[in-house]
């Protein structure tokens, strides 16, 4: 699942509620702050997460049902615009 959360928004009981119809293996989810990043948290069947939040809608999120062999944040394009290099089975 990929999904622009739109900063602003304060759905975030739908989203929840997406993930839990959906049941996707892995979630990438954009403009995430962390008021955002604090309501994914209590999400056990995805325990493995990675949070980066920030205020300036670049923020990202990442969680998986499955193991990840790794994961790092990058700045790529600017110094405050993540990015993620990961592996999951063994895909990078």
């Amino acid at each position: 699942l990929t999904f622009n959360v739109l900063q602003t928004s304060k759905e975030k009981k739908k989203l929840i509620k997406l993930i839990k119809e959906k049941q996707p293996d892995l979630i990438f989810l954009y403009e995430v702050d962390k008021k955002w990043a604090k309501s994914l948290e209590d999400l056990p069947e995805y325990p493995f997460k990675r949070f980066d939040p920030l205020d300036n809608t670049y923020g990202l999120a990442f969680l998986s049902k499955k193991p990840v062999e790794f994961i790092e944040t990058k700045y790529l394009v600017e110094k405050d615009v993540p990015s993620y290099e990961l592996i999951y089975n063994g895909i990078r």
